[in-house]
């Protein structure tokens, strides 16, 4: 299988239970948060986009020649608290820009989310034959990763959230 067959089948089988877990979360409930300062489900959703819309701009940047990466004094150290998988014990903070204050309403979210994926995958299979699979991508908190490898993360950080999707809507219905 190739790189491009893995990471669209993961980032296939991450959105199918992503969406499952969101199906019959409508509002007002779906835009609610569980708890003051906690994120709603449309928060999430926003997040994932805000993410998957910059992680497409990388690979597009790829496919072009044009990604620079600098590297930093803590890239190794960044680099060894995603390979020691920390981030699948503890919860990991995210960046400011991929924080999201407000959430749009459950239509949009997932209008808005469909359309970060459909150029996720556009930016994938245009960049293919490009040398994308080459090149590494900068994570927020991890620093490079070689880009089947944040691909693959990326999968992974949705289905992570769909968890939390659901620990949301179990928090919602104590309420």
């Amino acid at each position: 299988m190739s790189p491009r067959e893995r990471v669209l089948a993961e980032l296939g089988a991450a959105r199918q239970r992503l969406l499952a877990e969101v199906e019959d979360f409508e509002e007002p409930r779906f835009s609610q948060r569980p708890s003051p300062g906690a994120w709603s489900a449309a928060h999430v959703i926003e997040h994932l986009a805000r993410g998957e819309a910059g992680v497409t701009r990388g690979v597009r940047a790829a496919a072009a020649g044009k990604l620079v990466i600098q590297r930093k004094w803590n890239d190794p150290f960044r680099h060894l608290l995603y390979r020691s998988n920390f981030y699948k014990a503890a919860r990991v903070r995210t960046v400011a820009r991929l924080d999201p204050a407000d959430a749009p309403q459950r239509a949009e979210a997932l209008a808005r989310i469909a359309t970060t994926r459909r150029e996720l995958v556009e930016a994938i299979e245009q960049g293919d034959g490009r040398g994308i699979w080459a090149c590494k991508l900068r994570h927020p908190i991890f620093g490079p990763l070689p880009m089947e490898e944040m691909l693959r993360f990326m999968a992974y950080h949705e289905v992570r959230h769909a968890l939390q999707i659901g620990r949301i809507r179990v928090a919602l219905r104590r309420r």
